[in-house]
Order: C-alpha cells, then structure tokens, then sequence
C-alpha cells in the first residue's frame, strides 16, 4: 500500500466545512448573521463523491445516476461525477478520479501541496504539476480586496505581527512595525496563510450535485454516501445558495415557537427552482443558472393548500347553486313575455 492510500484509507472528503459562529471569527468570508453554519470552500462546491458497496449493488444498482456503477466484493468504490445531469444528457463519472482526488482531500485537510525550505518555494513531490501562484500587493487588491480589509481588523494585525516576530526577529528589532517598512513581509504572509489553495491547484474534477435524484426520498444520494430515507441531499453553490435534490434553493431560516416543554427552533426553508444547467468563467467568480420553477411544498403546507382548495371549491358550488333558481326564474320570465307579444 503506498504512503497516500495509507493516509487516506481511513478518512473521508467532505464537502462541507464548518463555518464559526461568530463572523468576526473569520471576517474574510463574509456570512449574513442567519447563514447556516457551513460553508463550502470559497465560491463553489469541489465535487461530488458517491459511494457504493457490495451489498447495496443488488438493491440500488443506478444509485440515483443514469449509469451503474462499477463495484468490487466488499470493497468501497469512489465514483466522482465530473458533469450535471439534465433532462437532455445523462452525466458522465470518473472512478477514483486519481491525483485530483488527492489534491482535493490535501487541500481539505490543510496539508501542504507545496514546499517550503531554504531555496525557496519548490512543488511538492508527491505533486509535479501543481503550479506555484504568488501575488503581490497590487495582484492581492485587486484580485482579493477583501483579505486587505481583514487585515485591518486586531485579529489579523496580530498574526501578522506574531509572523514576524517568528520569522523576521532581527528587523522587528530594529524597524518599526508598519506596513511600508514590511510589504515584502505582508506579501509572503498573504500568499502563506490566507489565499486559498483551491487557486492554486488544478480543477480536472468539477461534479456539483447534476445527479438525478429520487424526488419522493425513497433513495437519496448526498455529499455522505447512499442514504435510504427521506433527506434532502444539499451543498453550497454561491453565496447563500445550496444545491439540493437538483433544485438551487435560497438559505431562508425563520425562527418558530412550538410547545413549550420542546422549547424554540430554527428551521431551514427551501424556496426551489429547478436547475437544468449551469455555466460559469474560468475562475469560477462568476455563475449563470438555467432555471424554472418548481413545486416542492413539505406535507404541512400540501394540506393547508388542499383545504384552501376545499373551501374555496365549497364557496363555488354554493354560489351555483343560489344562482340556479335566479337563472330559471329569468328564462321563464323570457319565455312569458314572448308569449305575451
């Protein structure tokens, strides 16, 4: 078994990151006070992984996917999907989707992908196509002005001056502590800790929840595996958007008071459109979403919308019925007077 599979045999890629409770714990990202508490890298979801085992094969041989997945005796097998399923095409899939899946899972796990000794920046060896990306200070405003105004705040000003005191102990010595007289120094220490790796290393697997997915909840395929029960599978796409069952659906959580003895909760609804297809730039700033509108309503709202319906149907019929007479009446009123004439 080689290093890598020994390092990873006993982990799991995620795709959802827990997010602080306090914003001002992380203020690069920026979150609204009612965000659910997770959040999926930077701007957009790295892939989605299925995983299948020898004794479900036989029960969920599609696994929710227009194709069968290939399976090993009791072994676990990765399927990556690389595309979005659509009303038009079915997706296609990768298996195991090789050095791409361990970048991912080092960039998960905050591992390095790069070195860092004497000479320099070098690749790591593990992988000799990661490209080294470094900013400068005008690079880093215009690219990501948002870490420059995280700098400003106690919390980053002290790692920064931490860093220095680590790394650079004779110029915190004799310099004053300023920016100016340690831009250099600010640059290594932006590109070091806070631009993330996901820039910087190669997108070969780009699967975003495009499967298709059993509506009714009898099979559901989420970002944890196969899951037979009704769950509602979701992952991050833009800021406040989660993909969930092939729906985009906006982060909407209002607050409701049940019984007391169960106390108050949040709940999370879903306003859903259906997405049919999905386009985006080269660096993934910026989305275009093909969507419609679809009716997903939870059981709760179906009867209220059905005894809606019952009533307003029973107001109708009621009306037919008080104008029935009045409509005889009036013929036969007709009919009278043209004997009459």
């Amino acid at each position: 078994m080689s290093d890598l599979k020994k390092l990873f045999r006993a982990t799991k890629l995620k795709e959802l990151r827990l997010a602080p409770a306090n914003t001002m714990e992380d203020p690069i990202i920026q979150r609204s006070k009612y965000s659910i508490a997770l959040t999926q890298g930077k701007k957009h979801p790295i892939h989605q992984e299925v995983e299948t085992y020898e004794h479900l094969k036989s029960k969920y041989e599609d696994f929710g996917i227009k194709a069968k997945l290939p399976t090993c005796e009791d072994v676990k097998t990765n399927i990556i999907i690389g595309d979005v399923v659509t009303r038009f095409k079915a997706t296609h899939y990768e298996r195991d989707s090789q050095s791409s899946l361990n970048k991912q899972k080092f960039n998960f796990y905050n591992f390095p992908v790069k070195e860092l000794n004497a000479e320099g920046v070098k690749k790591s060896s593990l992988f000799q196509d990661v490209k080294t990306v470094s900013y400068n200070l005008a690079e880093i405003n215009e690219k990501f002005p948002y870490i420059l105004e995280a700098l400003k705040t106690p919390e980053y000003k002290k790692k920064f001056r931490e860093y220095c005191l680590k790394n650079y102990p004779e110029k915190m010595k004799y310099k004053n502590f300023s920016v100016n007289n340690f831009k250099l120094e600010l640059e290594t220490f932006i590109n070091k800790t806070m631009i993330s790796e996901i820039d910087q290393i190669p997108e070969n697997v780009r699967g975003f929840g495009g499967l298709t997915y059993s509506i009714n909840g009898r099979l559901s395929t989420d970002a944890n595996g196969v899951k037979h029960k009704h769950v509602i599978p979701s992952r991050m796409i833009l800021n406040n958007n989660y993909m969930s069952l092939g729906f985009v659906s906006e982060n909407v959580i209002t607050g409701y008071t049940p019984k007391s003895k169960y106390g108050s909760k949040n709940v999370l609804k879903l306003t859903p459109t259906i997405f049919e297809s999905f386009e985006s730039s080269g660096s993934l700033d910026t989305a275009r979403f093909k969507t419609s509108d679809a009716s997903l309503y939870k059981p709760v709202k179906q009867n209220i919308v059905k005894a809606k319906a019952e009533k307003a149907q029973e107001n109708e019929n009621a009306a037919k019925e008080t104008d029935a007479p009045t409509a005889d009446v009036s013929v036969k009123s007709r009919i009278l007077d043209a004997i009459k004439k």
